[in-house]
């Protein structure tokens, strides 16, 4: 038996799209084409899950996009350190749940860190260095994740990053006087 006979019988099957290689797939999913030049006419009920997924999709995107903006205004409004705690601890449950639901592993840890923080915020025993600390090491985990971040949310993310980091700084030198 050829290696050509071989692979036909592996593909014996798989039609369009689910008989194309890996790379091909995901040229044709980017440019939106069909796959299939059977009739001319698209069908409708696959067109119309497809919009409605990428419709939720952009949404998400969108939501999350309007709560960052959110997020770096109310840190341009005022010092981050100078937030009331329970407001804090708000924001931390918000983007702690968000992270988490991602399903990416570095936003995933960024979320532990989150929740490290709230936890340090929400002792009775909370000491000015542990939230110096946990602010530096979530500012650093935000500027590095924005390196590598989506289009449009980098810039944001390094704002966000460094706000975090100028809070950390700033209660240690609080510390140290």
């Amino acid at each position: 038996m050829t290696s050509k006979q071989t692979s036909n019988q592996a593909n014996k099957g798989k039609q369009g799209f689910a008989s194309m290689d890996p790379e091909k797939q995901r040229e044709i999913a980017s440019k939106g084409g069909r796959t299939s030049h059977k009739g001319d006419e698209p069908n409708a009920k696959v067109n119309d899950a497809e919009d409605a997924a990428t419709d939720e999709i952009t949404d998400e995107i969108e939501d999350e996009g309007e709560e960052l903006d959110e997020l770096l205004d109310i840190l341009d409004e005022a010092e981050l350190t100078d937030l009331d705690p329970e407001e804090g601890i708000e924001i931390i449950d918000q983007w702690h749940e968000i992270l988490n639901d991602s399903g990416d592993a570095e936003l995933k840890e960024i979320g532990k860190s989150l929740k490290q923080l709230k936890k340090v915020l929400s002792s009775s025993k909370s000491k000015p260095e542990a939230i110096a600390e946990a602010l530096t090491q979530l500012g650093h985990q935000t500027d590095e994740y924005a390196n590598n971040a989506q289009r449009g949310y980098k810039t944001k993310l390094h704002k966000l990053g460094k706000s975090l980091n100028k809070a950390g700084k700033s209660l240690e030198q609080q510390e140290a006087e």
